[in-house]
């Protein structure tokens, strides 16, 4: 189930009215949605996963939804099982829109990947996995430089992706070792 809030003039938030269908699933699955991100325009990405009819477990990788909201906050979607991508991240951790609405970073247990987003239609691949390393945070700076946070086990690391002219991502990884004391 999908939620939406409206904030209020004083900062509050208010839950609405809205029930928005998920995407058509493949025959015998159901999706469930986790996570959300946004454009600048009227559109939201969310990650869903495929879960079985029959036992309620996951029954395939995780795929992104396009949904368009509407001026009340009801969302629209045309996403199937069949248009949606599959992330390659395994679990998902996070997701983060560019100030540009044109990429979308996906983070999760197994790695790092970028999207195309297309507003309304399909979102599209545009890499593979950045990184193997599980991703926890990601941040878009203004200029569309992603930063991505990975703790695991002893040690923390900062990846930074820089889009050059060229539209090439490359990542520079920064590994800090965490001090005992």
């Amino acid at each position: 189930m999908i939620f939406g809030f409206a904030r209020n003039s004083d900062g509050a938030l208010t839950s609405l009215d809205i029930n928005p269908a998920m995407p058509e699933a493949q025959n015998g699955n159901f999706y469930c949605p986790y996570l959300s991100a946004t454009d600048s325009a009227d559109h939201v990405v969310v990650p869903v996963q495929p879960m079985s009819n029959a036992s309620f477990e996951p029954s395939g990788a995780y795929q992104l939804a396009t949904y368009t909201a509407d001026s009340s906050g009801n969302l629209t979607t045309n996403s199937t099982y069949s248009n949606m991508p599959k992330v390659l991240v395994a679990g998902v951790t996070s997701v983060s829109m560019s100030p540009s609405g044109e990429l979308l970073a996906v983070g999760g247990t197994a790695g790092l990947q970028v999207f195309h987003f297309n507003g309304a239609n399909p979102v599209t691949h545009y890499t593979g996995l950045l990184t193997n390393l599980e991703v926890d945070q990601m941040s878009w700076d203004s200029d569309n430089h992603l930063y991505a946070i990975s703790q695991s086990g002893a040690s923390f690391s900062c990846l930074r992706l820089l889009r050059p002219a060229t539209a090439r991502l490359r990542a520079r990884r920064t590994r800090l070792r965490s001090r005992r004391t």
